[in-house]
């Protein structure tokens, strides 16, 4: 058995009189690890010694020995300079370190902690530029400025900032990202020492009236005396106009609301001031917005509490703005035909040539829209989630290269993007040059494996395209693999500048028949598990909710018992009427969250269910925050086995929300069907396939689909990643316990319709995965609706034909009309 150990080295003492003592990695002190974990069996070592042979400043590096194994439950670690003596850091301007890594691995440096005496405030700096260190490269100088500081103080509420004058500094920590895997191998630091920071490239100038303008060799921004921005120019394009009603006598080019609702007050921002070197902050009660500006792209950092389901901030484009183009896609939203749909991140185009990147920072979802604001205003919105901090950068550019100034349109003859077999692989795809002047290159088409994004096949085409025209790219490819695959286009210039625009499609599904991860006793630990929930008596407690009830159906909360002692809660509806009805049963999307009676499908015309499958309330008190790990963690507790996953409690969970339903005098039990979004969706394909009893089941954007690939692939991130395998087990062993709450296992069990929306573009439970998981049903049930330009969220094609086929259901129609896999022919 390994056992994790740590290696301090004190540091050395600097002769007197050097002219090297500013190098703080050469002074009395020590240094010392902090990973936050630790665990006897999992090897973590941290060695520090000095190091003559190669070094950049005074007598030596530091080296820094790593010895971490495959499975650390945490990738972080903090190097920690302790002096002997707080240094006095009030009046450095910068820092500045020297790293190197010699065998470590790829390495993050991710930020510095400026700590006083006891850790009760910390100044945070991140490096001017990210810093990512590669074995074999050369030293990399890295400065910290300290002016962009951010301060923790422990003595103050959570999201105050505080201040902290630096000059007692007690210990310094480089917070370092380790690669996956294990990490064997050498860092060198040296040179740690203040500097002086040179001009930057950004002018900040208040203006009379308490506006403030932002100049730098790139780009020019204008912040109104609002604290909203009111002018992007790239050259002497700008993007945005001022067109909003401000409550004020001027107009303004944004603004956020109240209650997200354009026709009411702009939310007011009362201080507009200078923050650093380079940053503005506009702060109100229920908005803040935190601009940090850079050479070439700068941040608008967004934290509000005015509603909880998110707040649009909203940019008034220019009448020279005539498309948003994802930025991964290339899916238009358009000035003269608006469409529906958000995207990830986008260009703005337009017709001077000029173009705005626009990156949000939330991995997976579309926070990024255009809309019609009253009185025919074309505007941008970034939608700000939840009351934590969202960000999006913006990087003004006056001249586009070829590839930065084109646009791709991708079309299909099929509105789901499943390609037939027999047929070359085909798309309608043309490319637009939105620049002023003519641009030259070569498009590539790309067919591409879905989860490794490897080339499979390519054609390739030469391109010249004047300013402001359209032309078709050949996509034609024989091809004969049934498969989900991505598409790709590549757009070269003639001086190698590239970018590419990606999206998904399933070709010949019908005969798509991957490989599956099926445990050989599968069936029999389902069948044990559910033998098991029979001995335990169900102790259902109804409980009516009056205030909650409407004029047609009663609102109950319902708890009932299931394995290990558990409890779990939900909601339960039924008609007033007296009669036997449909149930629909919603299975939850990931998390802890309250849930009211009213947020349940319900309805004159059949009983509704929701559940709660952590076992906690409903309506849960999160002051009170009920001591229950397995609750707050279902995702990944007793993960160890199956035999001692939660997934197998919440699935077993799921049949007894049934083994209720079939109790109820009120329930017609030929007509239970499972519905659910994300985790619900795969939740409700699971249940299919493990009740016989349900008899439709409508997923949307199913999770819990291939887990095996979503672990070691990652083309999704939800519910976990590698990080998740218990110490001490083997790749193997982690996603055998995995197989047995695969959706994709269950789906082969399936004996009733299925109606199945997937958008092709999630990436946080993977669209190939859900098809993978999908063609396991037996022909003749399922229909799949697919969204090409969506991601982890519903089209509205998608929620009518969803909402429809329910509807079907529910007035005894069959829910399923276009069979993608016909049943089977049998001869008379």
């Amino acid at each position: 058995m390994s056992k994790a150990f740590f290696t301090f080295v004190l540091s050395w003492l600097v002769m007197s009189g050097s002219a090297r003592a500013a190098d703080w990695t050469e002074q009395a002190g020590r240094w010392i690890p902090q990973s936050y974990w630790n665990d006897a069996t999992i090897t973590q070592s941290y060695a520090f010694q000095a190091f003559a042979d190669d070094k950049i400043d005074g007598a030596s590096s530091v080296a820094v020995d790593i010895d971490v194994a495959a499975d650390k439950p945490r990738n972080m670690v903090e190097l920690r300079f302790e002096p002997t003596k707080p240094l006095d850091l009030s009046k450095i301007d910068a820092i500045t370190l020297s790293v190197k890594s010699l065998t470590a691995g790829e390495l993050k440096l991710r930020d510095i902690y400026l700590c006083n005496p006891g850790f009760q405030k910390l100044a945070t700096v991140a490096p001017t530029k990210p810093v990512i260190l590669k074995p074999g490269e050369d030293w990399r100088q890295i400065t910290f400025d300290l002016a962009e500081a951010r301060i923790l103080d422990k003595s103050l509420p959570p999201g105050k900032q505080g201040t902290y004058d630096r000059r007692d500094v007690a210990t310094i920590c480089l917070n370092f990202l380790l690669p996956e895997g294990k990490v064997h191998g050498r860092l060198l630091l040296d040179g740690l020492k203040p500097i002086d920071v040179p001009p930057s490239p950004v002018v900040r100038k208040i203006l009379p009236g308490g506006g403030i303008k932002v100049t730098t060799p790139h780009y020019q921004v204008m912040i109104g005396p609002n604290g909203y921005v009111q002018s992007i120019q790239a050259g002497k394009f700008d993007f945005l106009q001022a067109a909003l009603p401000s409550g004020s006598s001027t107009s303004t080019a944004s603004a956020a609301f109240e209650n997200n609702d354009p026709r009411q007050r702009v939310l007011k921002l009362d201080a507009v001031r200078l923050e650093g070197r380079t940053r503005v902050e506009a702060t109100g009660d229920k908005l803040s917005l935190r601009y940090a500006f850079r050479e070439h792209d700068f941040d608008i950092e967004v934290r509000q509490t005015e509603t909880t389901g998110g707040l649009n901030l909203n940019l008034v484009l220019a009448d020279g703005v005539v498309a948003s183009l994802d930025d991964r896609t290339d899916r238009g939203l358009f000035r003269n035909k608006l469409d529906e749909g958000r995207q990830i991140s986008s260009r703005l185009m337009t017709n001077a040539g000029p173009v705005l990147f626009a990156s949000q920072h939330v991995v997976g979802y579309s926070r990024v829209a255009t809309t019609r604001l009253p009185g025919d205003i074309w505007a941008w919105q970034f939608l700000s989630w939840g009351s934590g901090s969202n960000k999006l950068t913006l990087r003004p550019l006056e001249k586009p290269t070829a590839s930065e100034s084109i646009g791709v349109s991708i079309g299909c003859a099929s509105d789901d993007f499943l390609l037939p077999t027999g047929q070359p692989v085909s798309f309608d795809l043309k490319a637009r040059n939105f620049s002023a002047k003519v641009q030259r290159g070569t498009f590539s088409f790309q067919i591409c494996d879905y989860l490794t994004r490897e080339v499979i096949e390519e054609r390739i085409t030469p391109f010249e395209l004047n300013a402001g025209d359209t032309t078709s790219i050949p996509t034609q490819i024989k091809f004969d693999q049934p498969g989900v695959f991505r598409g790709r286009v590549k757009v070269a210039d003639e001086k190698d500048h590239a970018r590419t625009v990606e999206w998904v499609f399933t070709h010949d599904f019908p005969n798509y028949n991957p490989p599956q991860r099926r445990p050989d006793d599968f069936d029999e630990f389902w069948q044990q598990t559910l033998k098991e929930l029979a001995t335990i008596p169900m102790a259902a407690k109804l409980t009516p909710v009056p205030e909650q009830s409407d004029e047609h159906s009663e609102a109950f909360k319902v708890s009932l018992a299931s394995l290990n002692g558990r409890r779990f809660h939900g909601w339960y509806w039924k008609p007033r009427k007296p009669g036997r009805y449909p149930v629909r049963l919603e299975l939850p999307s990931s998390g802890i969250y309250k849930r009211t009676a009213a947020q349940v499908p319900h309805g004159p015309n059949y009983c509704g269910m929701w559940i709660a499958i952590h076992g906690l309330p409903v309506e849960l008190d999160y002051e009170s925050r009920p001591d229950d790990p397995a609750a707050w963690n279902y995702w990944t507790h007793g993960i160890e086995s199956p035999q001692t996953s939660m997934w197998r409690t919440i699935y077993a969970s799921m049949v007894r929300s049934v083994d209720f339903l079939a109790t109820r005098p009120e329930v017609d039990v030929k007509r239970i069907m499972s519905s659910g979004g994300s985790q619900g969706g795969g939740l409700s394909l699971i249940l299919a396939g493990l009740d016989k009893r349900i008899s439709f089941a409508a997923p949307a954007h199913s999770g819990l689909c291939r887990l095996d690939w979503t672990v070691k692939f990652k083309p999704g991130f939800w519910p976990f990643d590698m990080s998740a395998k218990p110490a001490g087990q083997s790749e193997k062993q982690f996603l055998h316990t995995l197989s047995y709450f695969d959706a994709a296992n269950f789906a082969t069990r399936i004996q009733c319709p299925v109606f199945a929306e997937v958008s092709l573009l999630d990436t946080v439970t993977a669209s190939g995965n859900q098809i993978a998981a999908l063609t396991g049903i037996q022909p003749g049930l399922l229909e799949l609706i697919c969204d090409p330009w969506h991601s982890h969220a519903s089209s509205i094609r998608g929620s009518r034909l969803r909402a429809e086929a329910i509807s079907r259901w529910l007035n005894r129609e069959a829910p399923v009309q276009k069979q993608i896999k016909p049943a089977l022919q049998t001869k008379k």
